[in-house]
Protein backbone atom coordinates (compact mmCIF):
# COMPACT_ATOMS: atom_id res chain seq x y z
CA UNK A 1 0.00 0.00 0.00
CA UNK A 2 2.41 2.34 0.59
CA UNK A 3 5.73 3.07 -1.34
CA UNK A 4 9.15 2.19 0.11
CA UNK A 5 10.83 4.20 -2.88
CA UNK A 6 8.61 7.02 -2.09
CA UNK A 7 9.15 6.86 2.00
CA UNK A 8 13.42 6.70 1.25
CA UNK A 9 13.32 9.48 -1.27
CA UNK A 10 11.18 11.37 1.71
CA UNK A 11 14.14 10.24 4.18
CA UNK A 12 16.61 10.31 1.95
CA UNK A 13 15.75 14.52 0.97
CA UNK A 14 15.28 15.63 4.78
CA UNK A 15 17.98 13.28 6.25
CA UNK A 16 16.11 11.68 8.64
CA UNK A 17 16.26 8.03 9.64
CA UNK A 18 13.56 5.51 8.14
CA UNK A 19 13.47 2.17 10.50
CA UNK A 20 10.63 -0.50 8.64
CA UNK A 21 8.42 -2.53 10.75
CA UNK A 22 7.21 -5.78 9.22
CA UNK A 23 5.52 -8.03 11.89
CA UNK A 24 4.88 -11.61 12.20
CA UNK A 25 3.94 -12.84 8.84
CA UNK A 26 3.69 -9.23 7.54
CA UNK A 27 0.75 -8.37 10.15
CA UNK A 28 1.20 -6.17 12.63
CA UNK A 29 -0.51 -6.80 15.97
CA UNK A 30 -3.56 -4.47 15.94
CA UNK A 31 -7.21 -5.43 16.22
CA UNK A 32 -10.53 -3.42 17.33
CA UNK A 33 -9.42 -0.17 18.59
CA UNK A 34 -6.26 0.20 18.37
CA UNK A 35 -5.59 -2.42 20.83
CA UNK A 36 -3.62 -5.80 20.88
CA UNK A 37 -4.60 -9.57 20.34
CA UNK A 38 -2.92 -10.95 23.91
CA UNK A 39 -2.19 -14.57 21.49
CA UNK A 40 -0.06 -12.90 18.89
CA UNK A 41 3.34 -10.87 19.70
CA UNK A 42 3.93 -8.24 21.56
CA UNK A 43 4.75 -6.18 18.44
CA UNK A 44 5.23 -2.73 20.81
CA UNK A 45 7.90 -4.39 22.38
CA UNK A 46 9.47 -5.21 19.00
CA UNK A 47 9.29 -1.65 17.70
CA UNK A 48 10.79 -0.46 20.98
CA UNK A 49 13.45 -3.24 20.22
CA UNK A 50 13.83 -1.85 17.28
CA UNK A 51 14.18 1.96 17.89
CA UNK A 52 16.78 0.51 20.94
CA UNK A 53 18.80 -1.49 17.87
CA UNK A 54 18.59 1.66 15.57
CA UNK A 55 19.89 3.88 18.30
CA UNK A 56 23.02 2.09 19.00
CA UNK A 57 24.07 1.66 15.40
CA UNK A 58 23.38 6.01 14.83
CA UNK A 59 22.96 9.24 16.17
CA UNK A 60 19.13 9.88 16.21
CA UNK A 61 16.78 12.32 17.16
CA UNK A 62 14.13 9.37 19.08
CA UNK A 63 12.67 12.70 19.99
CA UNK A 64 11.15 14.07 16.67
CA UNK A 65 9.58 10.03 15.69
CA UNK A 66 6.46 10.12 13.86
CA UNK A 67 4.56 6.56 12.15
CA UNK A 68 3.71 6.81 8.71
CA UNK A 69 1.50 3.82 7.67
CA UNK A 70 -1.40 2.39 5.24
CA UNK A 71 -4.14 -0.41 5.61
CA UNK A 72 -3.14 -1.96 8.45
CA UNK A 73 0.50 0.02 9.27
CA UNK A 74 -1.99 2.77 9.82
CA UNK A 75 -4.43 1.14 12.25
CA UNK A 76 -1.07 -0.10 13.62
CA UNK A 77 0.50 4.00 14.09
CA UNK A 78 -2.92 4.52 16.13
CA UNK A 79 -2.17 1.92 18.58
CA UNK A 80 1.37 3.62 18.66
CA UNK A 81 0.17 6.55 19.59
CA UNK A 82 -1.16 5.47 22.54
CA UNK A 83 1.66 3.08 23.45
CA UNK A 84 4.93 4.46 22.39
CA UNK A 85 6.22 7.55 24.25
CA UNK A 86 7.16 10.12 22.23
CA UNK A 87 6.02 9.81 19.34
CA UNK A 88 5.49 13.08 17.87
CA UNK A 89 2.90 12.88 14.67
CA UNK A 90 0.79 10.56 12.30
CA UNK A 91 0.83 9.78 8.68
CA UNK A 92 -1.57 7.35 7.32
CA UNK A 93 -3.84 6.13 4.99
CA UNK A 94 -6.45 4.02 4.97
CA UNK A 95 -7.11 3.09 8.62
CA UNK A 96 -6.76 5.83 10.99
CA UNK A 97 -8.38 4.40 14.45
CA UNK A 98 -8.49 6.37 17.74
CA UNK A 99 -7.34 4.30 20.82
CA UNK A 100 -10.02 3.27 22.83
CA UNK A 101 -8.56 3.57 25.67
CA UNK A 102 -5.97 6.33 24.42
CA UNK A 103 -2.36 6.17 26.56
CA UNK A 104 -1.39 9.00 24.86
CA UNK A 105 0.34 11.91 27.15
CA UNK A 106 0.16 14.80 24.69
CA UNK A 107 -1.56 16.10 22.01
CA UNK A 108 -0.36 14.64 18.89
CA UNK A 109 -0.39 16.13 14.94
CA UNK A 110 -2.76 13.69 12.85
CA UNK A 111 -2.65 13.94 8.75
CA UNK A 112 -4.80 11.10 7.39
CA UNK A 113 -6.24 10.10 4.36
CA UNK A 114 -8.94 7.70 3.27
CA UNK A 115 -11.19 7.29 0.32
CA UNK A 116 -15.12 7.70 0.61
CA UNK A 117 -15.38 4.35 -1.25
CA UNK A 118 -12.82 2.07 0.67
CA UNK A 119 -14.23 -1.55 0.79
CA UNK A 120 -11.73 -2.44 3.01
CA UNK A 121 -11.77 -0.06 5.75
CA UNK A 122 -14.73 1.44 5.05
CA UNK A 123 -15.06 5.12 5.63
CA UNK A 124 -18.55 5.29 7.42
CA UNK A 125 -17.39 2.38 9.25
CA UNK A 126 -19.12 -1.11 9.85
CA UNK A 127 -16.52 -3.65 8.05
CA UNK A 128 -14.74 -6.48 9.60
CA UNK A 129 -14.42 -7.03 13.50
CA UNK A 130 -10.95 -4.57 13.14
CA UNK A 131 -13.12 -1.72 11.97
CA UNK A 132 -15.98 -0.58 13.36
CA UNK A 133 -15.86 3.16 13.89
CA UNK A 134 -16.45 5.79 10.73
CA UNK A 135 -13.61 7.67 10.08
CA UNK A 136 -15.31 10.81 10.54
CA UNK A 137 -15.72 9.12 14.29
CA UNK A 138 -12.07 8.86 14.51
CA UNK A 139 -11.05 12.18 13.52
CA UNK A 140 -13.04 13.82 15.64
CA UNK A 141 -11.92 11.79 18.57
CA UNK A 142 -8.40 12.99 17.66
CA UNK A 143 -9.72 16.51 17.39
CA UNK A 144 -11.73 16.55 20.33
CA UNK A 145 -8.08 14.93 22.43
CA UNK A 146 -6.24 17.53 20.71
CA UNK A 147 -8.36 20.24 22.08
CA UNK A 148 -9.16 21.63 18.23
CA UNK A 149 -11.49 24.61 18.53
CA UNK A 150 -11.85 25.03 14.71
CA UNK A 151 -12.78 22.99 11.65
CA UNK A 152 -12.31 24.42 8.00
CA UNK A 153 -13.52 22.55 4.85
CA UNK A 154 -12.07 22.42 1.15
CA UNK A 155 -11.99 20.94 -1.82
CA UNK A 156 -8.97 19.37 -3.53
CA UNK A 157 -8.53 20.22 -6.94
CA UNK A 158 -7.68 18.48 -9.81
CA UNK A 159 -9.57 15.31 -7.73
CA UNK A 160 -13.25 14.90 -8.46
CA UNK A 161 -15.36 14.48 -5.50
CA UNK A 162 -11.95 15.27 -2.72
CA UNK A 163 -12.27 17.78 -0.01
CA UNK A 164 -9.58 18.34 2.91
CA UNK A 165 -10.73 18.19 6.63
CA UNK A 166 -8.77 20.63 8.88
CA UNK A 167 -9.25 20.80 12.69
CA UNK A 168 -7.09 23.55 13.88
CA UNK A 169 -6.69 26.32 17.39
CA UNK A 170 -5.43 22.87 18.86
CA UNK A 171 -3.30 22.38 22.07
CA UNK A 172 0.25 22.45 21.19
CA UNK A 173 -0.47 23.13 17.37
CA UNK A 174 -1.44 19.78 17.60
CA UNK A 175 -3.67 19.84 13.79
CA UNK A 176 -5.85 16.83 12.94
CA UNK A 177 -6.00 17.31 8.71
CA UNK A 178 -8.02 14.29 7.07
CA UNK A 179 -7.90 14.20 3.16
CA UNK A 180 -10.92 12.51 1.57
CA UNK A 181 -11.11 11.12 -2.22
CA UNK A 182 -13.44 9.22 -4.23
CA UNK A 183 -11.91 6.86 -6.22
CA UNK A 184 -12.79 3.56 -4.72
CA UNK A 185 -9.25 2.52 -3.77
CA UNK A 186 -7.71 1.69 -0.88
CA UNK A 187 -3.96 2.63 -2.14
CA UNK A 188 -1.49 5.34 -0.62
CA UNK A 189 -2.34 8.34 -2.91
CA UNK A 190 1.78 9.26 -3.68
CA UNK A 191 4.64 10.66 -3.09
CA UNK A 192 3.38 14.12 -3.18
CA UNK A 193 0.95 13.48 -0.26
CA UNK A 194 3.74 11.51 2.04
CA UNK A 195 5.75 15.17 0.97
CA UNK A 196 2.95 17.22 1.86
CA UNK A 197 2.32 14.97 4.65
CA UNK A 198 5.90 15.50 5.95
CA UNK A 199 5.43 19.46 5.61
CA UNK A 200 2.61 19.38 7.77
CA UNK A 201 4.13 17.76 10.19
CA UNK A 202 7.53 19.71 10.13
CA UNK A 203 5.75 23.03 10.03
CA UNK A 204 3.77 22.20 13.13
CA UNK A 205 7.17 21.27 14.72
CA UNK A 206 8.18 24.92 14.27
CA UNK A 207 5.19 26.26 15.58
CA UNK A 208 5.37 24.51 19.03
CA UNK A 209 9.66 25.76 19.21
CA UNK A 210 8.21 29.19 18.70
CA UNK A 211 9.06 29.91 14.88
CA UNK A 212 7.40 31.61 12.35
CA UNK A 213 9.87 31.13 9.47
CA UNK A 214 7.47 29.48 6.91
CA UNK A 215 9.30 30.59 3.78
CA UNK A 216 10.03 26.98 2.95
CA UNK A 217 6.57 25.90 3.66
CA UNK A 218 4.75 28.13 1.65
CA UNK A 219 4.34 31.09 3.79
CA UNK A 220 1.90 31.63 7.23
CA UNK A 221 -1.20 31.25 4.94
CA UNK A 222 0.01 28.08 4.34
CA UNK A 223 -1.92 25.44 3.05
CA UNK A 224 -3.57 26.75 -0.14
CA UNK A 225 -3.23 22.97 -0.93
CA UNK A 226 -1.03 22.49 -4.15
CA UNK A 227 -3.03 21.48 -7.07
CA UNK A 228 -0.26 18.11 -7.81
CA UNK A 229 -2.24 15.75 -10.29
CA UNK A 230 0.45 13.54 -8.46
CA UNK A 231 -2.51 13.33 -6.00
CA UNK A 232 -4.28 11.30 -8.07
CA UNK A 233 -1.72 8.48 -8.59
CA UNK A 234 -2.57 5.03 -6.67
CA UNK A 235 0.61 3.11 -5.64
CA UNK A 236 0.32 -1.04 -6.26
CA UNK A 237 3.11 -1.57 -3.66
CA UNK A 238 2.36 -2.97 -0.40
CA UNK A 239 3.35 -2.11 2.39
CA UNK A 240 3.32 -0.17 6.22
CA UNK A 241 5.60 2.02 7.87
CA UNK A 242 7.60 4.40 10.38
CA UNK A 243 8.96 7.93 9.80
CA UNK A 244 10.84 9.70 11.93
CA UNK A 245 13.71 12.32 12.93
CA UNK A 246 14.17 9.22 13.27
CA UNK A 247 10.98 7.80 10.26
CA UNK A 248 9.60 5.08 11.78
CA UNK A 249 7.31 2.47 8.97
CA UNK A 250 4.78 0.48 9.89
Amino acid sequence: MLSLTDTMSLAKKHSVALLVLEGLDLALNVVADAQDDPSRPDDVGYTQAVLSDARGRACLDLESLYCIGSSRGARFCSRLASELPGLRGLLVNGGLRFPRPNNASQPLPVVSIHDEQDSVNPFFGGGPAYWGESVPSAVQAWSSFNGCKEKTLMSVEPMDGAWLERHTSCDSFAEVWLLVTSTGRHKWPGNVFTELAWQVMQRQQMLREGSQDFADLGGPDWPQWPLYTGLAHALRLPFVGFIAGALLMA
